[in-house]
Formats: C-alpha cells, sequence, structure tokens
C-alpha cells in the first residue's frame, strides 16, 4: 500500500507541475491516473483515511482543472 500511496501522490503532483506549464490535456491523464491509484487503495484499506483524503485532493485538483478549462459539467 505503502508504494501505491506514494505512485498516486506523484501522478498529483506531476498533474500540479503539468497544469502549471499550461499543458491541460497532460495534467488531466496524470491527474486521472492518481484517481485510478487511489480509487483502488482507498477501496482495498477502507480503514486508513489517510488514503480517502489523498483521493479527495487528486479529485478536488482534477475538478478545479475541468473547472478552468470551461468543463463544468466534467468537473461536477
Amino acid at each position: 500500500p505503502r508504494y501505491q500511496a506514494d505512485l498516486a501522490a506523484s501522478y498529483n503532483c506531476l498533474g500540479a507541475l503539468l497544469e502549471g506549464l499550461g499543458r491541460a490535456a497532460d495534467a488531466e491523464a496524470a491527474y486521472r491516473q492518481a484517481l485510478a491509484v487511489g480509487e483502488r487503495l482507498a477501496a482495498d484499506h477502507p480503514a486508513v483515511p489517510g488514503y480517502r483524503d489523498d483521493l479527495a485532493d487528486s479529485l478536488n485538483n482534477l475538478a478545479s482543472l475541468l473547472d478552468g478549462l470551461g468543463r463544468r459539467a466534467d468537473a461536477e
């Protein structure tokens, strides 16, 4: 689980970096990879609230990106 948590965090950080560089499509892909890993981790270890917290951060980052792109329905 520790490796998976680090992997999800790395994808989330990569998404933020790419977003800052104006590479929205790549940032979206990185955030979605963070979500995929984070969702599995949270589902497999429901007793660890930190995994759900990290998942929420990734969801928030993706939603913020999509909202900024004018894709409000997707952001919701």
